[in-house]
Order: C-alpha cells, then sequence, then structure tokens
C-alpha cells in the first residue's frame, strides 16, 4: 500500500456512537504503527448498519509480509470512542481507486455586463477534454454550457474527475460499482453490492 498506488478507500458499518479512523502500518518492521494517513477521519454512528467511506492518499509504501522489511501490512484503528458508546463493525475494506485523471483546474465565469450573457466551454477546455469535468462549486452541478449568467455576476467552477461519480449515492464510484442502483441507504460493499447479496 502507499502513494504509488493511488487513493484507497476504506468502509465500514458503524452501529452506535462516534469513533475516529486511522490508517497505520501494521507492524512487524523498523517504523512500528507510522500513520499511513494526513489526519484522522471522524464519524458520527447510528443505530442500523450504514456505511462510512473516506478517500486518502497513502504516505508510504507498504508490502505485506515482505520477508526484507518484516512488514506485517496496514491496519485500521477505531480511536476516540467516547464511554458508554458501543462500535459494531460488520465489514471493512480498503481498495484501489484509479488516480485522478487529471489535475484539479479552477475556472471563474464572468459577466461584467448589465445585461445575461449565454456562455460556452472555452476551446482550450474542449481541446483538453475538461468540459464535462467542469462543475459548480456552490453545489456540484455538471455545468450546462448553454446557461446564462446574471449581469454583474459570476460563478466558480472546479473539475471533477468522472471516475470518482457516484450515481446511486452509495459510497462506491460508478467505475467500481457493480450494482448500480442500489436503494438509498442501503449497506452495500466495496463494490455497491448490499451486503446480503
Amino acid at each position: 500500500m502507499g502513494a504509488d498506488c493511488g487513493w484507497r478507500s476504506c468502509a465500514g458499518y458503524v452501529s452506535f456512537g462516534a469513533t475516529s479512523v486511522l490508517v497505520r502500518r501494521g507492524g512487524g518492521g523498523t517504523t512500528g504503527y507510522e500513520l499511513l494517513m494526513p489526519a484522522a477521519e471522524t464519524f458520527s454512528g447510528s443505530t442500523g448498519l450504514r456505511r462510512y467511506s473516506f478517500q486518502f492518499q497513502a504516505s508510504k509504501t507498504i508490502i505485506a509480509n515482505n520477508p526484507e522489511t518484516g512488514e506485517l501490512g496496514a491496519r485500521v484503528d477505531f480511536v476516540y470512542i467516547q464511554p458508554g458508546t458501543s462500535l459494531t463493525v460488520t465489514n471493512l475494506e480498503m481498495v484501489v481507486l484509479t488516480p485522478v485523471e487529471a489535475a484539479l483546474q479552477l475556472r471563474l465565469l464572468l459577466n461584467p455586463s448589465n445585461s445575461s450573457t449565454v456562455v460556452s466551454c472555452t476551446p482550450a477546455d474542449e481541446a483538453a477534454n475538461l468540459c464535462d469535468k467542469l462543475v459548480y462549486m456552490k453545489d456540484d452541478r455538471a455545468v450546462d454550457w448553454s446557461a446564462s449568467i446574471a449581469p454583474f455576476s459570476g460563478a466558480a467552477l472546479y473539475t471533477r474527475d468522472t471516475t470518482l461519480v457516484d450515481t446511486d449515492a452509495d459510497g462506491v464510484p460508478d467505475q467500481q460499482d457493480t450494482c448500480s442502483g442500489t436503494s438509498t441507504g442501503a449497506a452495500v460493499n466495496a463494490v455497491g453490492c448490499g451486503i446480503d447479496q
């Protein structure tokens, strides 16, 4: 596991309370339980099964059971569990995600005139195949290139990697979701299928 492998996603099911999750080295080598992510991810639990997922770029490379380094792999620690709360994890997965296709790009659409204007994607962005990746920063909607910008106003845009789009909002990107269209709130595994499927 490492920065050269791209992004990672960790998912589990927290039944009650709140907790933070840390991914570390699994020990066995000379570096002990070194942190492999920038900061802990914190989740508020619920009384029912629910998928929790997050993405991070691993800061180090680990080869599990490497006879030269003695590394045992990676470990996931649940920390800061408050007294009187409980934690039930029914499934925990770490999966490789496709690296971001293009570096983050920011754009401003400005209309300095006193009348509405229709905007179109710039030739430079068309050539870079970025037009369908630009979304509005305020609500993550895809940009409609026949949209009108009001007088003396503007809109901030950024590029969203389409490989991370999650159409059925189950926490699994479409590119690795083999059970598209799962019902809202359903607990799913790393490939987007219900845990009972």
